[in-house]
């Protein structure tokens, strides 16, 4: 086992200590679920990625995958990323072909591109074909986002997708936030009449 530095010792010891003082309060497969995802990403992110990788496996066998799939493919990414960092590649694929094989247990469309981001991700990296198995599989998330006729390949569909899909949510993103402003704004000069207080500009005195 590799030599740790001592904050994620600490890290992973308060984890357990606080899960001591709620454990009478939280089912216990649920509690020892979530204690194992905590100390496997102190884990890694010291970059201990064997020690982390024992921790989330333990959630993989312990969290049935339609209970709760979002925690469920985040901690498998997890698996595939620890993996892929100390080159075992086999493993990195078994566990990146996971979600593909149980799509039915998320609804997300989008949980669904991000698992085949993975999975292409590892294949890109270690120069391996795309499954034709899986091909099928991205009809669906084409339907459901409504692109437009996608290349060929499968590899180059998803990373269309993908960066396609990131320039939405830049987009999405700044809307949100000037559609904030433009609401924080309207409320500092114009509030609501039935707010019952008055509006003060930052360094202005409102007359009374």
């Amino acid at each position: 086992m590799t030599s740790l530095p001592g904050n994620v010792t600490d890290k992973s010891e308060r984890v357990t200590s606080y899960a001591a003082t709620v454990k009478a309060t939280m089912d216990p497969d649920v509690l020892y679920v979530k204690l194992r995802k905590q100390i496997g990403f102190c884990y890694w992110q010291a970059n201990a990625h064997v020690e982390a990788i024992i921790h989330f496996q333990k959630v993989t066998e312990n969290l049935a995958q339609y209970l709760h799939p979002s925690l469920y493919f985040q901690v498998v990414g997890l698996l595939i990323r620890c993996n892929w960092q100390i080159q075992e590649f086999r493993k990195a694929l078994y566990w990146a072909e996971i979600p593909l094989k149980n799509q039915e247990a998320t609804s997300s469309t989008f949980e669904k591109l991000t698992n085949r981001k993975e999975y292409t991700d590892v294949l890109t990296d270690f120069n391996e074909p795309f499954h034709k198995d899986y091909e099928p599989i991205i009809g669906c998330v084409i339907a459901y986002l409504g692109f437009r006729e996608p290349p060929t390949d499968p590899i180059e569909t998803i990373n269309t997708i993908r960066t396609t899909n990131r320039i939405w949510n830049r987009k999405l993103s700044v809307i949100e936030l000037e559609y904030a402003y433009s609401k924080d704004c309207d409320d500092l000069l114009f509030p609501s009449k039935t707010s019952g207080s008055t509006a003060r500009l930052p360094g202005i005195e409102c007359m009374q």
